[in-house]
């Protein structure tokens, strides 16, 4: 393929710092594959190692406006943050976004009754414990490598490719045009216009972005300012397992590993591409990380981090019902995918269930499931504890637990129809998705599958009750009440 060649070509005298001669062959790529928006961010690249610093702007531009009209979101803000580094003045690609992206007119279920306030408040309480447990010396941030060799040792060869036949690249370099020629060939010699072209038609089109869609134009604009761009070496550490999480990441370019570390050594558990979203789950619960991510090659990713939230909180205070959306996206299909119930049903089906789940904020020293009564809907905790206690026989009351962010009960005594065996109580203010009795049997008639599951639940009822004593974590894993 005669524009791969050349691009390749282009990509080896930009390694080479010899940029003249790389514009000239990502120049001729793009007459054969002006679809290609990367080739439109190279020549920016190389335009910026040359100096000219506007023209650059001018071919980050197109790429921005082709990434976002193409939906890659996440490309276009990344693109749109390197236009900002040379040219802070320029927002013509942020009101590009915007116009795209922001508030989709998709409108949700039902409003969330969550306060920002609390959630403000969960924010500088986990700051305080964090300052409590690290010194200042520890909170500098280190930039740590990872020996990457032995996991990919480990990896599947890919099937070797079929070479592809050699073929002559037929560009007299002894009649290179310079670089003002090629500038006006690229169309970069004026300022470059945005257009969105057919609005309406091409609105429809583009994919939802969670958190971002859900804004409106004002926050969105205030979230592209803000969220960090960072770039990482291959075998840098991003996340490292066990620290508290505060930020997620996004993708904008490249690919990192996800890797646990086990007593044999690190295992690598995935490898996530452009537009993956990692560090989520210890962002929203307040968890430590259950794993470190490391970049498998050069990376560039998109940071949103705890003071960001903080920030936008302050002076959007709806952006505290678009992280419930955002929780109930990201970490409660994860959730239902764990519950031993829940796990029945394939992602699309899941998908369906989340829409009847209700979000309510609880005071301190509520009971929201009492011991021998009727059970009224299975619960997952976005924030805040609840206590688990549990009488004998003799009247005297036990506790059985404590449970926290990304915890649930619930479920046993919808599924046995009986009554629920324990009180639940919070301990603290707690966010709690709620999915009701009542639309857990319309769950029962809609799926008929829920019901083979229900009989092997009431077979494995006597035993799970008494392992319910045994440990937390059975205990979490078998369900509650």
């Amino acid at each position: 393929m005669k524009a791969r060649k050349l691009k390749d070509k282009g990509y080896e005298f930009f390694l080479k710092k010899k940029y003249e001669k790389a514009l000239h062959y990502f120049n001729e790529a793009l007459k054969l594959d002006p679809k290609d928006i990367s080739l439109h961010q190279k020549i920016g690249d190389t335009l910026l190692r040359l100096g000219r610093n506007d023209e650059a702007v001018r071919a980050y531009k197109k790429a921005a406006q082709m990434y976002a009209q193409k939906g890659f979101l996440m490309k276009a803000i990344g693109v749109y943050k390197l236009i900002l580094e040379i040219k802070p003045e320029a927002e013509d690609v942020k009101e590009l976004l915007v116009e795209l992206y922001a508030e989709k007119g998709e409108e949700p279920a039902e409003t969330m009754a969550v306060s920002s306030r609390t959630l403000l408040e969960k924010i500088q309480h986990r700051k305080e414990e964090m300052a409590e447990e690290i010194s200042p010396a520890e909170k500098e941030e280190e930039k740590i490598k990872v020996n990457l060799e032995e996991l990919e040792m480990e990896e599947v060869k890919e099937e070797e490719k079929p070479e592809e036949s050699e073929e002559e690249i037929e560009i007299d370099l002894e009649e290179e045009k310079d670089v003002d020629s090629f500038i006006k060939e690229l169309g970069l010699d004026e300022e470059v216009n945005i257009e969105i072209g057919e609005k309406e038609e091409l609105i429809s089109k583009l994919p939802s972005y969670p958190i971002f869609s859900q804004c409106n134009r004002d926050c969105f604009s205030d979230i592209v300012d803000s969220i960090q761009l960072k770039r990482f070496s291959r075998g840098d550490l991003i996340i490292r397992e066990g620290d508290t999480g505060r930020s997620f990441y996004i993708i904008v370019e490249g690919r990192v590993y996800v890797i646990k570390n086990t007593p044999e050594g690190p295992v690598k558990l995935a490898t996530l591409e452009e537009g993956s979203f990692f560090g989520e789950f210890a962002f929203l619960t307040g968890d430590r990380r259950s794993a470190s991510v490391v970049a498998a090659e050069d990376v560039a990713v998109l940071e949103f981090s705890e003071d960001l939230l903080e920030e936008l909180l302050k002076k959007h205070p709806s952006v505290a019902e678009v992280l419930v959306e955002f929780y109930k996206e990201r970490i409660l299909d994860t959730m239902l995918a764990i519950s031993p119930f829940f796990r029945v049903f394939d992602p699309r089906e899941r998908k369906e269930i989340l829409k009847n789940f209700k979000f309510y904020e609880v005071p301190e020293n509520t009971i929201l499931i009492r011991e021998g009564e009727e059970g009224d809907g299975f619960y997952i905790i976005m924030f805040g504890k609840v206590r688990v206690t549990r009488r004998d026989e003799t009247g005297k009351v036990y506790e059985v637990a404590t449970l926290g962010a990304g915890d649930f009960f619930g479920e046993i005594s919808l599924l046995t129809q009986g009554p629920t065996t324990a009180t639940v109580t919070t301990l603290e203010r707690t966010g709690l998705f709620k999915l009701s009795a009542a639309k857990f049997q319309e769950m029962i008639m809609t799926y008929p599958q829920v019901l083979e599951i229900t009989y092997q639940y009431k077979e494995k009822r006597e035993e799970e009750l008494r392992q319910l004593f045994a440990d937390r974590e059975s205990l979490i894993r078998t369900g509650i009440v």
